[in-house]
């Protein structure tokens, strides 16, 4: 491997917050907007609900695993 992943891996480790915590959560938060997006292209307005809702529940499953296996 190289150096460079290895340090990576080594920052995440002492921080102690998984790489793909932080990019689940932007995706959560900006859902709604992405949703109107969706909505407006597919000519789908179900998609303003629905879109958010998906991305809510995956972060929160995310959230649940990591609690798990830090227990």
């Amino acid at each position: 491997m190289s150096s460079v992943i290895l340090e990576r891996e080594k920052l995440f480790r002492e921080a102690n917050i998984a790489p793909s915590l932080r990019r689940s959560a932007s995706i959560a938060l900006f859902s709604p907007f992405r949703g109107i997006e969706i909505a407006i292209r597919k000519r789908c307005p179900q998609a303003i609900y629905y879109y958010p809702v998906i991305r809510f529940s995956h972060l929160a499953g995310f959230l649940k695993g990591a609690k798990t296996r830090t227990q």
